[in-house]
């Protein structure tokens, strides 16, 4: 798995790659988009967590493969991903334990916010 972001004309993104062989046996990870609201902390130490952004959401995904068969850790990358587009500003990894993985994304505006599948990647569009 790994972590895009982006931008264009008319949103940000944040893209959530899964490869096959970060498939587990149950299929492709599930996303669920939810609301957030502060304070915000790390699931495993109950940590507070800084987000920058005037909004935050939610994304927690489930059926995740969190480690290969060979035990590595199937996510290597950037836990805390800082963006100056016009409405992403920060993307939080904030649990990751038990099959699920969790990430907080700060954003700026009053831009509608989704989440689709896109093949086996999860894409969460927040419009500008």
């Amino acid at each position: 798995m790994s972590v895009e972001v982006s931008t264009s004309a008319s949103a940000d993104f944040v893209t959530f790659v899964f490869d096959t062989g970060s498939l587990g046996p149950a299929g492709p990870p599930l996303g669920e988009l939810l609301a957030a609201e502060p304070p915000f902390t790390y699931a495993s130490s109950g940590l507070p967590l800084e987000l920058d952004g005037q909004h935050a959401i939610q994304v927690r995904m489930s059926n995740m493969s969190l480690y290969n068969d060979v035990g590595e850790p199937t996510y290597t990358g950037e836990r805390d991903i800082k963006a100056a587009y016009p409405a992403l500003k920060q993307v939080v990894m904030y649990d990751e334990s038990e099959g699920y993985a969790g990430w907080y994304i700060g954003y700026d505006g009053p831009g509608c916010v989704d989440l689709a599948r896109d093949g086996t990647d999860v894409v969460v569009t927040i419009a500008h």
